[in-house]
């Protein structure tokens, strides 16, 4: 446990004593650190009980009635749920510009490249708010692309007593949407590229620099957006 805050409030002066069974409310507010972490809790198990290895974020507000009793003051304490500060309003982008990938077959052989962008349009995300993701490619192997997945995982790491535990969990995911820029190429425009490739040309840079020009467009137009 950790005392976060500690404050008298003089709430009220009652002299005359406390009528049997009567019911007094004293409203106050307090001021709590803007850094705190909200409340959370974790387990290791993902059923969300306390059996193995578990981490928890609790706060709780506890109140004493000062000289209330003969030896020990009467006390009352309750759990409160405690939110995180709002993010900051400035949405910020993520770009991950258009880079070429090879493309291996049976992890040797060389079968073409896969040149691909993406973009999330802000990694502030809070508590029920949607992140877009934007993805495009140019496929330019002789494999087949079968889906593109966008996913959101939660990591957490906690350690005690020298024991370290992690629990990772998968939030969200989409998958993209196919699109021509998908096709695998065929053996005669496979064969053509390879040569292409060997002695480069202005126009084979040309259209190299091209395939780059039009991912990162399509990744900034929105033409294939997911919301998690």
């Amino acid at each position: 446990d950790r005392e976060i805050l500690r404050m008298t409030i003089p709430l009220a002066q009652i002299a005359t004593g406390v009528d049997a069974g009567a019911k007094y409310r004293f409203p106050f507010q307090i001021q709590l650190p803007p850094d705190l972490p909200g409340s959370m809790f974790c387990s290791e198990n993902h059923r969300g009980g306390k059996s193995g290895g578990y981490c928890e974020i609790e706060y709780k507000i506890k109140a004493e009635l000062k000289g209330s009793g003969r030896i020990f003051n009467y006390k009352v304490e309750r759990v409160i749920d405690v939110v995180s500060a709002p993010l900051p309003p400035q949405p910020v982008p993520h770009l991950i510009p258009p880079v070429k990938q090879k493309v291996n077959f049976f992890g040797c052989f060389d079968v073409g490249t896969i040149t691909m962008g993406a973009r999330v349009e802000n990694t502030r995300v809070g508590k029920g708010e949607t992140a877009s993701i934007d993805f495009a490619c140019k496929n330019q192997s002789r494999r087949g692309i079968d889906r593109v997945e966008a996913t959101i995982t939660e990591e957490v790491e906690w350690s005690a007593g020298g024991q370290n535990n992690r629990m990772k969990r998968k939030l969200a995911s989409r998958t993209f949407r196919p699109d021509e820029r998908w096709v695998k190429l065929s053996k005669e425009e496979m064969r053509s590229l390879k040569s292409s490739s060997k002695c480069p040309t202005s126009t084979f840079r040309n259209e190299e620099q091209s395939i780059l020009e039009e991912i990162h467009r399509a990744i900034h137009d929105g033409e294939n957006r997911v919301a998690l």
